[in-house]
């Protein structure tokens, strides 16, 4: 089968990995890497090797050369998605068609010493499977398995109110021809997993690059399995997403759709072209979205509106006089992109843009000469935004895990944080306090005042 074919959801290489919040510490600073470079090791492992590749298959049973039977243990790590307060939905996939089953029991009833999980499973076998809890608990974490096949996962239910961090980022897809994207997605990846208490990841679209290719599937789920068993996953449809029904398949998710999480609403939507009629209706869907919240509202889209990018200077025109408006007659807080590669962020009308294409995609160039509104931007590097909201402020700090030159790739130390910038909550000043904070961070902070009236003041920009 080649790697054109209608994706069926045979074959999906992704390994089955236990999650622990902390990951060892595999990045070091200054630590330069490139293709190319042959791995040795002592001459025993390599023997050890080849007497392994040499000695014949033994079965379960203990036959020698015999072939090892096909079972349900030959899955692949699950992905969460559409999680709320009370429910959330499990995909996994295995090799052979079979009734798949979760089987779940909360953290605390496990600390409480019972050790009874609860099963749910399918209606009908399967080989992408689908399993949807519900009757959950608000803000609670939960343990689940596969039903056949080894490891346990964990994931969390969304609050009802209190503090909530979420991870953004975007374009992890691939390009051929570019060496590094294995290191640079795969880096990123454990960089989230090791960030604590987060609820659910936003990719801002273009997680592969053709989604009819099943083969890139299979390398993003590889590449992303140190988080994806354990997070929600929050996707938006990029421009090589778009239409696409693989990308249906997997997510099981609508272009367009908005869910709660403590104060915040998170709305994502399908920006890519579209006719009268499904424009009228979109709009008429974020319209409702917008004005039916009090919350504190992110967006999240493929397309930036603002982007000093060599190919759209000043970024997608189109993009912004269709939802600009509603964005600040609303409030907005903030709104989320991909598409041009690379960090930027823009602050136009009360509104905070930030385009987080960093997941390892080919860089792209940016314009010496930026457009109004523009606040910071980093070209050639690979990260991810982290979100922080809490009874006043949303803080985003962007993380950089990579950054690549001529080939060749430098990583960064854990942590550590590029831009940093406080979204208020409240029509109110910041105390004087954050005088000299910016010199203790070592990074720009930008303190915004926002979603009250649509109209933000600022009172503290690149303070450093």
């Amino acid at each position: 089968m080649n790697g054109r074919e209608m994706w069926h959801w045979s074959g999906l290489g992704v390994v089955n990995r236990r999650y622990k919040k902390r990951t060892p510490g595999l990045l070091k600073k200054d630590l330069h890497l490139s293709s190319g470079t042959p791995i040795q090791g002592p001459p025993i492992l390599m023997v050890l090797i080849i007497i392994l590749l040499m000695t014949p298959a033994v079965s379960a049973q203990g036959g020698q050369g015999s072939e090892r039977p096909v079972q349900a243990t030959d899955a692949r790590s699950p992905w969460l998605t559409n999680t709320s307060s009370s429910s959330s939905t499990i995909h996994w996939k295995t090799e052979q068609l079979l009734t798949g089953t979760i089987e779940y029991i909360s953290i605390k009833d496990l600390l409480q010493g019972n050790d009874e999980f609860l099963p749910v499973s399918e209606m009908m076998p399967a080989q992408l499977h689908t399993v949807s809890l519900s009757g959950l608990m608000p803000g609670t974490e939960y343990q689940y398995r596969i039903k056949g096949q080894p490891g346990n996962y964990s994931f969390s239910t969304y609050p009802e109110s209190g503090t909530v961090r979420f991870v953004v980022y975007g374009d992890t897809r691939n390009q051929e021809g570019w060496k590094n994207q294995d290191l640079l997605q795969t880096t990123v990846a454990r960089g989230i997993a090791t960030e604590e208490d987060i609820l659910f990841v936003i990719h801002t679209g273009d997680i592969v690059y053709d989604p009819a290719n099943r083969s890139e599937w299979e390398g993003f789920f590889e590449k992303s399995g140190a988080y994806l068993p354990n997070v929600t996953f929050c996707p938006v449809p990029g421009n090589h997403e778009a239409s696409s029904a693989e990308y249906a398949e997997i997510f099981g998710l609508p272009d367009d759709y908005s869910f709660q999480c403590g104060d915040i609403t998170v709305i994502c939507i399908d920006s890519n072209p579209m006719n009268k009629t499904r424009g009228d209706a979109q709009r008429a869907w974020l319209v409702d979205r917008l004005h039916e919240t009090k919350n504190l509202v992110f967006v999240a889209m493929h397309h930036p509106l603002y982007s000093s990018d060599e190919k759209h200077p000043g970024g997608y025109t189109d993009q912004r006089l269709r939802y600009e408006p509603l964005f600040i007659q609303s409030g907005t807080g903030a709104v989320f992109s991909a598409h041009v590669h690379a960090y930027e962020h823009f602050e136009s009308g009360g509104i905070q843009y930030f385009t987080v294409a960093t997941g390892g995609a080919p860089f792209y160039p940016l314009l010496d000469e930026k457009p109004a509104g523009h606040i910071f931007s980093l070209e050639n590097t690979a990260g991810y935004a982290v979100v922080t909201v809490n009874e006043t402020a949303a803080t985003l700090e962007f993380i950089r895990v990579a950054e690549e030159r001529d080939g060749v790739v430098r990583l960064f130390p854990p942590g550590d944080v590029a831009e940093r910038v406080v979204i208020k909550k409240k029509a109110e000043r910041w105390p004087v306090m954050f005088q000299g904070l910016p010199d203790l961070l070592k990074s720009p902070v930008y303190v915004f005042n926002v979603h009250i009236t649509g109209l933000t003041e600022l009172f503290s920009s690149n303070l450093t």
